[in-house]
């Protein structure tokens, strides 16, 4: 097993790559972001979560058992245009340096190292495959959202809206399951987490809201890493 720690980066070999992540001492929710040269998402097709376990026709596919979530990323499949998917744990609630531990590791045999000692944040991207001159490469990033998911959500917008990622203002213009019906789907036809949690579906936009900018919600941190 070869050790990452936070920043560092190395080649990635195979075509299919599965990244294993385990957050222990807390309920945490994965998601895959798929983005492009501007460092955005461009809309719901480029969110692999819960609720959407498989984008881009099965490039990048999610499954959970119980604190367990391995993403299975076909790099053979991801768009031509797509420069990077991120993997990130949101927190509902609590903090990272509330958790007993954060283990990532690789299919191909690596370890990445994730601190979460005295960390205030709620969200975290933990880790990140993208391309350099042809080749993917898997780096550990550890850079940390003090606003949680909203903040994580505005940071990855392209400045359009999004049926599935909460807005800037959530949780108060989401609304959420009371039951969920023994088939695992509401009635409006959204399936439930699966572990007991209600599922969470977006409101539509009230006419003339104001989209906000990363730097307009408290807490904001931003990380810079040296690109290799």
């Amino acid at each position: 097993m070869t050790t990452l720690s936070m920043g560092a980066n190395t080649p990635l070999f195979g075509q299919n790559v599965s990244l294993i992540i385990e957050v222990n001492g807390a309920s945490a929710d994965m998601t895959a972001l798929q983005l492009y040269a501007n460092g955005k998402v461009r809309g719901d097709g480029d969110m692999c979560f819960f609720n959407q376990p498989m984008i881009g026709g099965g490039s990048v596919s999610l499954s959970t058992s119980g604190v367990r979530s391995s993403f299975d990323v076909d790099l053979s499949r991801i768009a031509t245009d797509v420069e990077k998917i991120v993997f990130t744990a949101t927190l509902d609630g609590s903090n990272f340096g509330d958790v007993s531990s954060v283990k990532v590791t690789s299919s191909e045999g690596h370890d990445l190292v994730v601190e979460t000692a005295n960390r205030s944040e709620a969200a975290l991207i933990l880790a990140e495959i993208y391309k350099r001159n042809g080749q993917w490469k898997l780096r550990n990033v550890g850079q940390g959202f003090n606003g949680g998911l909203a903040a994580l959500a505005t940071h990855f917008r392209d400045g359009t809206r999004w049926n599935r990622f909460p807005p800037p203002d959530a949780p108060s213009r989401y609304r959420t399951a009371a039951s969920c019906p023994p088939s695992g789907r509401r009635p409006d036809g959204a399936r439930h987490r699966g572990d007991g949690r209600p599922a969470l579906r977006p409101l539509r936009p009230h006419p003339g809201e104001l989209e906000l900018e990363p730097k307009a919600i408290p807490g904001y941190v931003r990380f810079r890493q040296d690109r290799h």
